[in-house]
């Protein structure tokens, strides 16, 4: 007898009988040489919940991208076995009866085993490769003659727990760090300002409600500087507009040499960057 029969046996929840076949593979076939079994190391272990259902979640993590879908992909297995009953009969003997066993499939928590992973593969017509905690990659399929829509990823602790394994290369990457524009920083700015200005009026509030009308006061004194922030950023905008149109215009007059006008341009300049001034003052303060 070879290692994958003894895996089976000693693994599975159910006891296979003498097998004609002398391999493993009469029950699951061989992948064959065109479908070398994966790298691991190309593989990060995504966690599913361990409840019972964990074969089939990491199944539905797999073809759905979303485990909650487990209940779908044990019904999909199942059904396949109920359809070539004839082919999965013999294999039975732990249960009394085939139906017995095909009873505690069904059923949502009872654990998945062997017989309905390759249930699974045949529903989904996918190629399985199960890595185990002993560096080893068991793999499975559909039957001979099936097109087969693609390959499922599993990580497998012996009578423990199965978890989906998802390629590194295909995980999430961080997003690229954005160069925001002046307009987009100055909103930026003011949402968060409208943040603190409500978390603040809770606080105010709470402080308020339980009496203590001394740390309410404080917090309505903050509030009030952030909308005086709040008011003073249009004012700004505005008055570096006023200054950037007036600096043109007293060049061009100099250019001209209208030096009266040059002169106006640039007073009325001054007195814009002394209001702007003031307002990055209260900012501050």
């Amino acid at each position: 007898m070879g290692w994958a029969e003894e895996y089976l046996i000693r693994k599975s929840r159910v006891t296979i009988k003498a097998m004609e076949h002398p391999s493993i593979f009469g029950l699951y076939p061989a992948l064959g040489p065109a479908h070398r079994a994966p790298d691991r190391h190309d593989f990060a272990r995504y966690k599913v919940t361990g409840d019972g259902n964990c074969q089939y979640r990491a199944m539905a993590h797999q073809i759905f991208d979303d485990e909650q879908l487990h209940p779908i992909v044990r019904a999909a297995g199942c059904s396949y076995i109920v359809q070539h009953s004839a082919h999965y009969q013999g294999f039975i003997h732990e249960h009394s009866t085939f139906s017995s066993w095909l009873y505690d499939m069904q059923q949502i928590g009872s654990w998945g085993d062997h017989l309905s992973l390759d249930g699974i593969a045949n529903a989904y017509s996918r190629n399985i490769y199960i890595f185990t905690d002993k560096n080893r990659t068991i793999s499975l399929g559909p039957q001979p003659g099936a097109v087969v829509a693609g390959a499922a990823y599993l990580y497998f602790t012996p009578e423990r727990h199965y978890d989906s394994a998802v390629r590194i290369d295909a995980l999430p990457q961080p997003p690229k760090r954005k160069i925001s524009t002046r307009g987009e920083q100055h909103k930026s700015k003011k949402h968060r300002i409208i943040d603190n200005i409500d978390v603040l009026t809770v606080r105010m509030r709470s402080a308020a409600a339980c009496d203590d009308f001394i740390r309410a006061a404080k917090y309505q004194t903050q509030i009030k500087a952030h909308q005086q922030e709040l008011t003073a950023m249009p004012r700004r905008s505005a008055l570096i507009a006023q200054i950037n149109t007036l600096t043109d215009d007293m060049w061009a007059a100099a250019t001209a040499e209208d030096f009266i006008s040059a002169a106006a341009r640039k007073a009325e300049i001054a007195a814009l960057q002394k209001e702007h001034t003031a307002l990055l003052s209260n900012d501050k303060d």
